[in-house]
């Protein structure tokens, strides 16, 4: 038996969500499988905001929701405050915000977003959302709070991507949950560093940067100068290798190399035994 779709989209044909979902579903990440990841496209890592007495503002997003090989995309296009009511009367309570694109062919009611409450007790337990659903946050109360501003507020909202953009993620760990191709790329939040998908795992790349420079002065002697790496290139001190360079090969004795580095910088020292003009050569690499 052959399955038909038409391609999308075309004249004379009555559109149903098998047939739109299935469409869409190639416009975003997939899986090894084939399967589209469900989560929000990348617009904020922190789309949950405290707000006034016990409410949570929402910022607008996009969120995409897998249903097997189908995808329905949507959500909220303007700021949404939800009401999570106050801290219970003992104990702790922990409520999820959540995010879900409606199937209202199925008879899904059409809300951007939702909460599900809780209930208290001594170690209190995240409560389950409904099937599709995207989780955005959770918010932890414990009695003896008076309002939002006591509570805590995590967002936890998972991300997903276009077909063949980076896939960003909140930990290293999170990577676990992204059996993507070979050659996807994701951008970790917590470290600031971006990883390859190679061999069916993960491969952190390396960062990677060059300069070059001069020590001031032409006289025998000893001298350094500081470089200064790109604001926010390297989240840690990278290794430094400096070469020296001379207008005149062979004719300088020279001693170079690099100390007191840090993610921000580093010096370049000189030991020069010629009165030659000395440039340097500099690569930072963090593995």
């Amino acid at each position: 038996m052959v399955m038909e779709f038409p391609g999308f989209p075309s004249n004379d044909f009555d559109w149903h969500f098998e047939e739109t979902g299935a469409a869409f579903a190639g416009l975003v990440l997939r899986d090894r499988t084939g399967i589209p990841r469900s989560g929000v496209l990348p617009s904020s890592a922190n789309l949950l905001t405290k707000g006034a007495g016990w409410t949570v503002q929402v910022a607008p997003h996009v969120a995409v929701r897998a249903k097997g090989r189908l995808v329905l995309i949507g959500g909220a296009t303007e700021p949404v405050t939800v009401d999570v009511g106050a801290a219970p009367a003992a104990n702790a309570r922990i409520d999820v915000i959540y995010t879900r694109p409606a199937d209202v062919g199925a008879g899904e009611e059409a809300v951007s977003v939702g909460v599900v409450i809780g209930i208290p007790g001594a170690v209190p337990a995240k409560p389950a959302i409904p099937g599709g659903a995207v989780e955005l946050g959770t918010v932890r109360s414990a009695s003896g709070n008076t309002g939002i501003v006591q509570a805590t507020l995590t967002n936890t909202s998972p991300f997903t991507a276009a077909a063949g953009g980076v896939l960003v993620v909140r930990a290293v760990a999170d990577l676990n949950s992204a059996d993507l191709v070979d050659g996807a790329r994701a951008f970790v939040l917590a470290t600031g560093r971006e990883y390859l998908r190679r061999g069916g795992a993960w491969e952190r790349v390396p960062i990677v940067w060059a300069t070059t420079g001069a020590i001031p002065g032409t006289a025998q002697a000893q001298g350094s100068v500081t470089v200064s790496f790109p604001a926010g290139l390297f989240p840690s001190a990278p290794a430094v290798t400096v070469t020296p360079q001379t207008t005149v090969p062979g004719s300088a004795d020279v001693k170079m190399g690099a100390a007191s580095i840090t993610a921000s910088a580093c010096a370049v020292y000189l030991g020069r035994l010629s009165n030659q003009l000395t440039s340097f050569s500099l690569i930072a690499v963090l593995a």
